[in-house]
């Protein structure tokens, strides 16, 4: 993920998702980051595997959250990112998905979804890091 080319091409999956096979790749790594958890018969387990498992998907967790917070921090991405074309959608498809994952964190304690702020507040900061859209993330808040 730290080739400029792969976060380039992510970026622009979410706008032209047919460069993709129809697929917006950085969405569904998105819907991951958000959804995704341990399997469903890892519970039953108790043994030190299950923890192993949980482990390397704990990390895998994170490595995708890092890889979105560098796309975000990709200068030449800002402007598929962050798209003000649609009233309704604010900052565009990416931006309104990380205001409503800060928003949906309200009360983190209950929720445990510190994984989801950190993403989110870090996304939007690289993006924003260059002033050009600074004015336009208190509207996505509103």
């Amino acid at each position: 993920m730290d080739l400029v080319d792969v976060q380039l091409s992510l970026a622009r999956g979410m706008t032209f998702p047919e460069e993709h096979g129809g697929v917006k790749c950085l969405a569904e790594i998105l819907r991951f980051i958000d959804e995704g958890n341990y399997h469903p018969l890892w519970s039953g387990d108790s043994s030190a595997e299950k923890v192993k498992r949980e482990k390397s998907f704990d990390l895998c967790k994170a490595a995708l959250i890092k890889a979105v917070i560098e796309i975000a921090g990709e200068e030449k991405n800002i402007d598929v990112l962050w798209d003000d074309s649609d009233p309704a959608n604010p900052g565009g498809a990416f931006v309104s998905q990380m205001v409503r994952w800060i928003k949906s964190q309200k009360d983190l304690k209950e929720q445990d979804r510190e994984d989801l702020i950190i993403c989110a507040t870090l996304s939007l900061g690289n993006l924003v890091r260059y002033g050009t859209q600074f004015e336009s993330l208190f509207f996505c808040f509103s």
